[in-house]
């Protein structure tokens, strides 16, 4: 499963600890700056990305809030049939602090997934992988 990880680039360190902890999980995290070369063009590799992605992770921290990029990314998914119930917001920090418009109000109803630093990724990488591998379970039973 390709999970796209939409982040700003305040969030970079952070984003490459999700994407590391993922892969120990058998996922296969689509990165910007691992896959967007000097040269390309990024909106065009970007959004070809999210076509093909199959889940998407926004992360968001009280620096960045969910970047103008991130909240776009998150608007691209919740448009798509492939995403249904497979955009996970990541709150990194204190979720008090994380300014109230920074998600589109629709995440709101979602269940995020929340951790104090990027100290405890692999957990909250575990906690996306179930969350994904559960969804994936109920779509197979029900065909």
């Amino acid at each position: 499963m390709q999970v796209f990880i939409s982040h700003s680039y305040q969030d970079a360190e952070l984003a490459r600890k999700l994407a590391g902890s993922l892969r120990e999980n058998g996922l296969r995290p689509w990165l910007a700056e691992e896959e967007v070369f000097p040269g390309d063009n990024w909106g065009e590799v970007t959004g070809r990305a999210l076509s093909e992605s199959d889940a998407m992770v926004a992360l968001v921290t009280p620096v960045s809030g969910a970047a103008p990029q991130v909240r776009q990314d998150i608007a691209f998914a919740l448009t798509r049939k492939a995403y249904a119930n497979k955009v996970i917001p990541l709150i990194v920090g204190n979720r008090d602090d994380v300014p109230p418009n920074a998600l589109p109000w629709i995440m709101n109803r979602y269940k995020m997934v929340e951790i104090p630093s990027g100290d405890q990724m692999p957990m909250a990488a575990e906690q996306i992988v179930g969350a994904l591998r559960g969804h994936e379970s109920m779509l197979e039973t029900a065909a």
